[in-house]
């Protein structure tokens, strides 16, 4: 079965994004070939280890506390902090509480 996209003009609840089941937590809400938006739902100590993509990337911390490692810094972020990364950024993404994430990729033109 596909994976279900929002279509263009649909509202979609990130909190409750298309009647997730248990243990499925994270999903694509939009992919285009221009962008993908992905609601990551971590629980707390999820990692998210050398997470890289050529284009360029921004996360979103909707609930929750994550961290992001990015050349051996760590940058704590919380409920309302966004952060942008140039593309081919390598990051590590590691849940310090149950955290909800909004994940929107940017792709390069083919």
């Amino acid at each position: 079965m596909a994976l279900r996209h929002a279509l263009s003009g649909e509202v979609v609840n990130i909190r409750n994004a298309f009647a997730q089941t248990a243990g499925d937590q994270s999903q694509a809400l939009v992919s285009t070939p221009d962008i993908e938006v992905v609601r990551l739902a971590l629980e707390s100590g999820k990692v998210l280890a050398d997470y890289q993509v050529e284009g360029p990337v921004t996360l979103h911390c909707l609930e929750g506390a994550i961290e992001v490692g990015i050349d051996d810094q760590w940058r704590p972020m919380q409920a309302g902090d966004l952060l942008y990364l140039t593309g081919g950024t390598r990051c590590t993404v590691k849940a310090r509480q149950e955290s909800l994430v909004l994940l929107t990729i940017f792709r390069r033109p083919q």
